[in-house]
């Protein structure tokens, strides 16, 4: 999706050291003025050339200290890092929720608290966020299915009505056949719990 960046060609630094791109990135990012930000672009080179050279530590402290511009790009790049780097899918998803979130981009927000696990983080979110919509929140369940969030999304919430009915619930998830299985077992799930569960139907 994103293509890598791709030092200079014919400029090498000496063997094992960090290309004259990074290098270059990060001269920039250091005399970058307190309150200021590196712009967009520019943000997300470094963050793909330091990704790409392992180097998630100069990520972790630019993004943290606020010397980026944050964008959806900048997220999707952190995002599809985690799927492809086990080892630092953690750390990156974290940082992806953190610039999801800046930009207002709720459901891939939420998505991503998902993907690092914390399923009922990621649900609160949801069923507090006014911006989401019922369309969101099963675009999330199509992409990280989970009886638990569905389970979540479709129960009543302090005198609150569902963010998701179940009739809506299940009718988009029997559309999807990958998706089949998981409208059966929240209805198993309901019916284990009493036929009045089903009533809202």
């Amino acid at each position: 999706m994103f293509k890598t960046p791709v030092c200079l060609p014919g400029v090498n630094g000496p063997p094992g050291s960090p290309p004259p791109l990074l290098l270059f990135l990060q001269a920039l990012l250091m005399t970058t003025s307190p309150g200021q930000w590196l712009p967009a672009a520019l943000s997300l080179q470094l963050v793909l050339c330091a990704l790409q050279h392992g180097n998630t530590q100069l990520v972790t402290h630019s993004i943290n200290n606020n010397r980026l511009t944050f964008s959806e790009d900048l997220g999707d790049v952190l995002t599809e890092h985690a799927k492809k780097n086990p080892g630092v899918a953690n750390v990156c998803l974290a940082l992806a929720t953190d610039v999801y979130t800046a930009c207002r981009l709720h459901r891939k927000t939420a998505l991503s608290m998902c993907s690092r696990g914390l399923i009922n983080s990621a649900a609160d979110f949801m069923n507090h966020c006014e911006d989401l919509t019922a369309e969101d929140c099963l675009w999330v369940l199509n992409l990280s299915p989970s009886l638990v969030l569905l389970e979540l999304l479709t129960a009543p919430q302090q005198g609150r009505a569902a963010i998701l009915s179940l009739g809506v619930s299940c009718s988009s998830l029997l559309d999807d056949p990958q998706r089949q299985q998981l409208a059966l077992q929240l209805l198993d799930s309901c019916v284990s719990r009493g036929q009045g569960e089903l009533t809202p139907l």
